[in-house]
């Protein structure tokens, strides 16, 4: 099965200055992909993919995107209570990170391959705020959207970062079409401090999660 990798210049610039998540990360990936997986015939590398601002609102209040969009220009501060700080130009990295995923999960679906991101999974974003060093919530969007459009009625979401997804988890906590199963620490000691084994999902929800 063929692999479709996204790479991208801009794609490639999310992070915060002086600050442990920096895109420098991107670079180290590269320069190891080029010598091994670049080589791989079954590798595709996308570098140009359709983004559009109205795609945030199928998961985002229009309320919080102006937000973004306003401390983008602005270029500082921070986005939520302290985590995720703003900087100029941070709203288009954040976007064009929402429409690789999206475009990803279309590609995966449509085409029937191994689609990759590695510059999204932002899974802290609420709708209405940022967190977690997350600015927009690719994969709420892609959710949303996959949903929204009858282009899938049931979705599997798993999750194996260390961290809980709270802002996916509680996003569709209720909602039965979409499943979702997350491996990460104990929310005992690690941030977001969420996701214990007896939140199964609520109301419609119930049964169709697992922490």
């Amino acid at each position: 099965m063929r692999t479709y990798l996204y790479v991208n210049d801009i794609l490639y610039r999310y992070g915060f200055p002086n600050h442990p998540l920096t895109p420098e990360r991107y670079q180290i990936f590269l320069n190891l992909a080029r010598e091994s997986v670049f080589k791989d015939p079954r590798l595709k590398i996308v570098r140009e993919f359709e983004c559009r601002e109205d795609i945030l609102n199928f998961f985002h209040d229009p309320r919080y995107i102006e937000y973004v969009r306003r401390r983008s220009i602005e270029g500082y501060g921070y986005l939520d209570y302290g985590d995720t700080p703003a900087y100029k130009g941070v709203y288009e990295v954040s976007l064009t990170s929402v429409c690789a995923t999206l475009d990803a999960a279309l590609n995966s679906y449509r085409e029937r391959v191994y689609s990759v991101n590695l510059a999204g999974g932002w899974h802290h974003s609420r709708r209405d705020r940022a967190g977690g060093f997350c600015v927009f919530n690719d994969i709420g969007v892609a959710i949303e959207y996959l949903i929204g459009n009858n282009i899938l009625s049931k979705l599997y979401y798993i999750d194996i970062d260390a961290h809980h997804g709270d802002g996916v988890y509680y996003s569709f906590e209720s909602n039965p079409n979409v499943y979702i199963y997350d491996i990460h620490e104990s929310g005992t000691y690690l941030y977001p401090g969420t996701g214990f084994e007896y939140e199964k999902g609520s109301g419609e929800g119930i049964g169709t999660k697992v922490n």
